[in-house]
């Protein structure tokens, strides 16, 4: 795969990786004509933290491997505290 083939989609805390691939061979001979076709696709989603900051996300496609970094907003996760009684 090339890195024009994926599309990345964050929407509503879901992260969505997806590729559609499309290939087509014509092998014309004298007396007969081959055509080949391939076709792949795949989708994952994954479910993100509501406190994902949104202008640090970055994606690296290098050597055939994909590289999703999603960066948290410091505020959101440290912020919160709640006491968790044990029962």
């Amino acid at each position: 795969m090339k890195k024009n083939d994926f599309k990345i989609h964050l929407e509503n805390n879901v992260l969505t990786i997806s590729s559609e691939v499309e290939d087509e061979k014509t092998e014309e001979g004298n007396n007969y004509t081959r055509k080949e076709f391939h076709y792949g696709s795949f989708t994952r989603s994954f479910t993100t933290s509501k406190s994902i900051d949104l202008e640090k996300i970055k994606a690296d496609y290098d050597n055939g491997i994909l590289k999703v970094l999603l960066a948290q907003e410091r505020k959101a996760r440290f912020d919160v505290k709640k006491e968790i009684k044990i029962s």
